[in-house]
């Protein structure tokens, strides 16, 4: 065996063994676009059952076996399940999902291209959450498998929610007749008449013993048994467990039989409870009291987060009278009051005769007697109250008829300001009927202090009042009671100003996130100056207020930004006026004092608020309300303001609160026909318990694989309105504004068109926002995205690039032309092809486009040219544009570009042979030549005879590098190469010379006719003197005058004309 064959078979081996190393990278090296797309309920009620249908699909190119579908319910929903109920074109089911309360889980064992699978999930919604919930499923690719297009491999749908149900309770009692010891059954229902559920609604029942309340401490006139007997269920309903349910013996006033929640009550559902409850006499009544009763109240209400339609309906009630009360002894209490003086006299004191009679029929022994003082002069004059010292000193009691009189020291003396004062709080001992008391006391007032302006004229009120004793009853209550009074002295007149404040808002509509300015100005319209004036301003947040508690549903940002004043006023420090962002209800920017207002003095006070939307599941009750800022000024003590209604204004600002949801759905989800019929239904909905939405903008930017055709609006519940419909081409989207949306409305949007041609997966995703003034709980419900799948047959196309205008030894070098295919909607792709040197002609990389489109071949700009070439005209393309692609068929573009040879030049060498002193030198002589280029003698001789010499070179191809090299000659020394075309004109040509190497070089243009002169000069020794730099005999040129520019041009031409002259003869020969 000879070394090469062992070499290649070594060689061989090393290559199987590479490429089998190889192998499993390149089959891990795969792809597959996978998509998702979910469908699910528009609209729900709370407890309904709802269907959620994923359809997942592999476009290929590659299997996707291990594939992973997650969908993420919302929470708090109830008996979930999961089942696969398709997997065709080889696609397996998978053999079991997971189910928790975070969602389903589950792996496609086989997925090639082209399967799809599709899973159910079955529920309940929760009775009560979010206003629109939104639920999200997603497929993954295994691992090592790749996705080109992650886009599609989430779909979302958002549900609008009702919590709206209502609730209706009966109660009935088998008896309305009161006998101790026998029981009353009683019967209570609760009925859901829908349309959501109610689980979790609360009921309770209670009884309250009015018998027992009347009769007073102990409460113990009677005992009431109460015994739960059942509680049956139907319509899906469950009752609560029996340890729920209390049972009780016992006296007292309120009983709680239960209170409990229900743990299901669908709509239509119901739950019968039976109580039996048995009343004992045990105790004694209070006299007086009347007839009492016994009362059985039931009520259900809707657990949190729930809206009752009707509450009139929530609460039923029972009730049995029980025995009358023995009457109490009566008797008749008669007061009377009088003063020495109505004329108010300070340090003068007033007597007070206070007279009790009882006029029976029966004794009033422990009836009880009061008498108090209220000063309103001292009340009207302000803190401390000390206008007026009120002195009240006991003077006597005297007892007539049997009556006896309370003891002494019950009396009070007093000496002191303030606003009330006790003379007394006593019982009479002894009040026969016909017994009477007289007491007499006196009172002083004083002034000692000092009233507060404008308050007005004060009194001093003093009231006398008797009370029976427990047990009795009074027969004319109307004279148990008499007063007194004496007018003190009215107060001065204040200082007086008049003060007006205004503000503004710098917008009405309210937007989450942009800053309203408030400017707010007070100003001082006389007639007085008034220091200290008081402002503040504060925010009442009435959307959080309705909201409820914890009232965090709008956060208000406030930020000062300045105070001005004006006409002599000043501004209060700037550290007065606070920064507060915070939610809550009241929110106070400041408060504080103006240092100085003269008369028609102003400031103004600026500040921005900022709303912020706080995350909430609803709108809660706050469907309309508003944020309200109040800016009020108020004059200090001791002034009065002439116009207080001006001293405070409000702004307003409104919020709605709608919660939008979408939901789309496409059909088909898969199309193996491009051009088939596509349809895009999207439901806008508004949650029940929003405010109406006006003006909600939708938006669906579509995908590039679908084809335009019309889109529709439709209301789909009363009241909702469409708005135009517009779609754009530039963007491809289609866009409108709804009108009005109210509350539990629907609008529905169909887009129809066509799938396009070029196979993939497509997401598309539509939403929809409230506009400004309104504001949504829940924005992650305002968008939608389904994906759906286009098939289609795919077909090759080659560019043939054909060359023209060469002969046929073909291209020079290698040359690449490059261009651009664009099929209808597809990507466009580049095409190249390179034509080798000695061809004509190439082919360009199969290009592989999808089916059903027409395309257009483009050619770049070609490269330059060859030498010598020029490309005429355009390119010719055809067919272009082709006929419509497919199916699966190859097609051939040819691109054809042709050249033409440009007018070649030529190139004329003249020599001319130099004295040293510059004349043209006699005799002759013969030059040498070595030079490259096509067409370019190798070697030449340039003879001169009397001082010049040519020789021309025709027929010299364009656009391409020619050079001589003059030979050296002894006794010749070269002094200069130049060049012109031949009318002695700056060459076009690109013209190089090195006098030093003797070389000249020309890049030829087109045409061009070139004389080149090389000039040389006779040598000679030099002097070797001192001077010579070249030291002795070193050969030297002549000093030669210098020639006139002109005159060389003439000598040029006339070389040239020689040489032409020279040209002919040997072409006549």
């Amino acid at each position: 065996m000879s070394f090469n064959s062992i070499k290649k078979r070594i060689s061989n081996f090393c290559f199987l063994l590479f490429s089998f190393m190889l192998l499993p990278a390149f089959a891990q090296a795969q792809t597959a676009d996978l998509q998702i797309t979910k469908t699910g309920p528009v609209s729900a009620n709370g407890g309904d059952g709802f269907l959620y249908v994923l359809t997942i699909d592999n476009n290929g190119p590659g299997a996707a076996g291990g594939a992973s579908v997650v969908d993420s319910l919302p929470p708090n929903l109830s008996n979930v399940a999961a089942v696969c109920v398709s997997a065709i074109n080889g696609a397996a089911c998978p053999s079991s999902m997971a189910i928790d309360a975070s969602g389903v889980t589950a792996t496609i064992p086989s997925f090639p291209a082209l399967g799809r699978v599709i899973i159910n999930i079955t529920g309940n919604f929760p009775s009560s959450g979010p206003s629109s919930i939104t639920n999200s499923a997603r497929v993954d690719t295994p691992v090592g498998v790749t996705d080109p297009d992650l886009a599609t491999n989430t779909s979302v749908v958002s549900t609008a929610m009702s919590y709206k149900t209502d609730l209706a309770v009966t109660k009935t009692q088998s008896s309305n007749v009161f006998a101790p010891g026998v029981p009353i059954t009683y019967t209570m229902t609760l009925q859901n008449n829908g349309p959501a559920s109610a689980d979790g609604a609360h009921i309770q029942d209670s009884l309250t013993n009015f018998a027992n309340y009347n009769s007073g401490p102990p409460y113990d006139y009677l005992t009431i048994a109460n015994t739960f007997v059942s509680c049956t269920a139907s319509g899906g309903a469950v009752c609560p467990a029996s340890s729920n349910f209390n049972s009780q013996s016992a006296t007292g006033i309120d009983y709680v039989l239960f209170n409990t929640p229900v743990p299901s009550l669908p709509s239509g559902g119901s739950i019968t409870i039976v109580y039996t409850m048995t009343p004992t006499i045990t105790g004694a009544q209070r006299c007086g009291t009347g007839a009492g009763f016994l009362q059985n109240e039931f009520r259900a209400s809707v657990p949190a987060g729930m809206t009752d339609s009707d509450y009139n309906n929530n609460a039923a009630q029972v009730s049995i009278s029980t025995p009358q009360s023995p009457n109490c002894p009566q008797s008749d209490l008669a007061v009377t009051k009088t003063q020495s003086t109505d004329t108010f006299t300070s340090g003068a004191p007033v007597t007070y005769t206070m007279t009790l009679v009882n006029n029976g029929p029966n004794a009033a022994d422990g009836t009880n007697i009061r008498d108090s003082i209220t000063s309103f002069a001292n009340y009207n004059a302000g803190a401390p109250y000390d206008y007026m010292n009120i002195e009240a000193s006991f003077v006597d009691c005297s007892a007539s008829g049997g009556a006896v009189c309370p003891d002494g020291p019950n009396f009070n003396n007093i000496s002191a300001t303030g606003i009330d004062y006790n003379l007394f709080n006593t019982t009479v001992p002894s009040l026969p009927a016909g017994g009477a008391l007289t007491i007499v006391y006196t009172m002083t007032p004083t002034i000692v202090g000092t009233q507060r302006c404008s308050s007005g004229a004060g009194f001093i009120q003093n009231e006398f009042r008797a009370t029976l004793p427990s047990g009795m009853t009074d027969s004319n209550y109307d004279n148990n009671a008499s007063q007194v009074s004496i007018q003190t002295p009215r107060a001065p007149d204040c200082p007086q100003t008049d003060l007006e404040v205004t503000k503004t808002q710098s917008s009405d509509v309210f937007v989450a996130g942009q800053p309203i300015t408030y400017t707010m100005t007070l100003l001082n319209h006389g007639p007085n100056a008034v220091d200290q004036v008081q402002i503040t301003d504060s925010i009442t947040n009435f959307a959080n207020y309705t909201y409820g508690a914890p009232y965090q549903y709008i956060n208000t940002s406030t930020a000062f930004v300045s105070c001005t004043a004006a006409g002599g006023a000043v501004c209060p420090d700037a550290s007065n006026f606070g920064n507060q962002s915070q939610a809550g209800i009241d929110v106070m920017l400041f408060s504080t004092a103006v240092p100085k207002l003269p008369v028609g003095g102003a400031v103004t006070v600026v500040y921005t608020m900022t709303p912020t939307a706080l995350p909430v599941p609803s709108c809660g009750n706050s469907a309309s309300s508003f944020i309200q800022n109040t800016f009020s000024a108020s004059v200090p003590a001791g002034y009065i303001d002439l116009g207080p209604a001006s001293n405070s204004a409000s702004v307003s600002l409104p919020v709605s609160c709608a919660d939008i949801s979408v939901n789309k759905k496409v059909d088909p989800v898969t199309t193996s026909v491009s051009g088939s019929t596509v349809v895009y239904t999207i439901d806008v909905a508004n949650a029940t318990g929003s405010a109406a939405a006006n003006n909600v903008a939708f938006s669906d930017p579509l995908p590039s694989g679908f084809v335009y055709g019309n889109a529709v609006c439709a209301a789909q519940t009363p009241n909702a309105i469409c708005g135009a419909v517009n779609y754009d081409a530039a963007s491809h989207t289609v866009t409108s504004t709804i009108p009005a949306l109210p509350e539990g409305g629907i609008v529905r949007f169909v887009i129809t068109g066509a799938a396009g041609n070029t196979a993939g997966t497509y997401a598309n995703t539509a939403s929809a926002a409230v506009a400004p003034g309104w504001l949504d709980p829940v924005p992650s419900s305002n968008s939608s995205t389904v994906n759906f799948q286009i098939f289609n047959t795919s077909s090759p196309i080659t560019v043939t690039k054909k060359v023209q205008g060469l002969p046929a030894a073909g291209m020079p070098a290698a040359m690449t032309f490059t261009g651009t295919i664009t099929c209808g909607a597809q990507a466009p792709q580049t095409w190249s092809a390179t034509v080798a040197a000695g061809a004509l002609s190439a082919d360009s990389a199969a290009l592989t486009f999808y089916d059903k489109d027409s395309c257009t071949v483009t050619e770049d700009t070609p490269p330059a040219a060859p030498n010598g070439y020029t490309w005429v005209g355009t390119a010719t393309i055809a067919p272009n544009p082709t006929n419509v692609l497919g199916p699966a068929t190859p097609l051939t573009v040819v691109v054809t570009n042709t050249l033409a040879a440009l007018p070649p030049g030529k190139v004329t060498i003249a020599k001319l042979a130099q004295t040293a002193t510059g004349t043209p030198a006699t005799g002759t002589a013969s030059f040498s030549f070595a030079g490259t280029g096509t067409g370019v003698p190798a070697t030449m001789a340039v003879a001169t005879q009397a001082g010049s010499g040519s020789q021309t070179i025709d027929n010299l191809a364009a656009d391409q590098s020619y050079t001589w090299t003059e030979g050296v000659l002894s006794g010749w020394k070269l002094a200069s190469i130049q060049c012109t075309d031949q009318n002695g004109a700056p060459p076009k040509s690109t013209i190089t010379t090195d006098v030093a190497t003797r070389q000249l070089s020309v890049a030829l243009v087109s045409a061009e006719e070139l004389v080149c002169t090389f000039t040389n000069r006779q040598t000679e020794t030099s002097d070797g003197g001192p001077t010579d730099p070249n030291g002795p005999g070193t050969p030297q040129l002549k000093k030669v005058p210098t020639l006139d520019p002109s005159k060389l041009v003439l000598m040029m031409l006339a070389v040239a004309a020689m040489g032409m002259a020279g040209l002919r003869r040997a072409q006549r020969r």
